[in-house]
């Protein structure tokens, strides 16, 4: 009875490890592919990790990237908005709950990145000289892209940055 109940003990322990192990690698494998989508649209490496950041905290959940019901059900990296007519979007989501904007529904995350790509690119003269999450926090306040505290953004850009993605 009493090595049944180790054996059960140890077989929890390894699937729990197996479970992390595999949401590290999907974690890192969506992170280079944001990225990668990024570089290709033009956006500055600089600038793409910031933006690799700002999606991991837009889609955070208990801490940790890339879990929210808006990345799972909606494709939506960014809890960017619903624009009617734009191609990339797939329709309308839920209502945010703190100003009532509707949140964009995308086919996949490609279209996301690809969406929020150009809407930095239209931006290019705030945001391309950025390279600090302080920085970057404060223009996407300016730019209303946000409506918590910026203490709060900053945050969690600082949490999920990193240098390099290799």
């Amino acid at each position: 009875m009493r090595d049944n109940k180790i054996i059960l003990i140890i077989y929890f322990v390894l699937l729990v490890m197996a479970l992390s192990i595999t949401k590290m690698l999907k974690n890192n494998s969506t992170e280079k592919t944001i990225f990668n989508l990024l570089i290709n649209s033009g956006i500055p490496a600089p600038l793409s990790l910031l933006i690799v950041a700002q999606a991991k905290h837009e889609t955070a959940k208990g801490g940790v990237p890339f879990m929210s019901y808006g990345y799972f059900k909606r494709n939506n990296l960014f809890g960017y908005g619903f624009v009617s007519g734009n191609k990339l979007q797939s329709g309308a989501g839920g209502k945010h709950p703190e100003d009532g904007g509707i949140y964009a529904n995308y086919p996949s995350i490609e279209n996301s990145v690809l969406d929020i790509a150009g809407w930095y690119r239209r931006r290019k003269t705030i945001f391309y000289p950025i390279t600090e999450q302080s920085d970057f926090a404060q223009a996407l306040k300016n730019q209303h892209f946000f409506t918590g505290p910026l203490s709060g953004y900053t945050s969690g850009l600082k949490k999920f940055y990193k240098t390099n993605l290799s």
